[in-house]
């Protein structure tokens, strides 16, 4: 969808089966009644407006139980609680953005550390905790096209080194 659009009319891609991810730019403040009816393809929805655009009714009727609504992570609540997204607050999860594409990231279990690939997919480094509550050592092979890192709030000490060589660590 175009930057330029800032309603979907009704409509718009219902009874697509085919249609398996489409992302709503930041711009949209609209999205009308029955867009996506039957869209039984539909894995993932990702939806840039920090502002959660009004929404018409049944938006999302026949939603696979497997599709997700991916919101900028600093506005799930919004979604979650706002007339006609809270309907589908168990699809909505939170995304962020890497050179405007999304990637999703997803919560940390524990004080598991997860970082994102060249290729915008989410990868975690290892199965168990990162060395308890510290990173004490250089947990990352250089040679990784590493971007961004995130913590979970467990995580109060980071080692010296521990990221030594992750030039494209941003």
């Amino acid at each position: 969808i175009s930057n330029s659009v800032t309603t979907i009319e009704d409509y718009a891609f219902a009874f697509c089966s085919d249609l398996e991810s489409i992302t709503i730019p930041k711009n949209v403040m609209t999205i009308g009644s029955l867009v996506f009816r039957n869209c039984t393809g539909l894995k993932s929805v990702y939806c840039k407006p920090e502002v959660p655009p009004m929404l018409g009714s049944d938006v999302f009727y026949s939603l696979p139980s497997d599709c997700r609504i991916y919101v900028p992570a600093a506005s799930v609540a919004s979604y979650k609680g706002e007339q006609g997204w809270s309907s589908y607050a168990d699809f909505i999860e939170g995304y962020e953005f890497v050179d405007d594409d999304p990637v999703v990231m997803p919560t940390p279990n524990n004080n598991q550390i997860f970082y994102i690939s060249s290729n915008s997919s989410v990868v975690t480094p290892y199965d168990q905790s990162a060395f308890n509550v510290s990173i004490t050592s250089n947990v990352y092979s250089p040679d990784r096209n590493l971007g961004i890192i995130t913590f979970s709030k467990d995580v109060t000490k980071v080692g010296e080194n521990a990221f030594k060589d992750c030039v494209a660590l941003t």
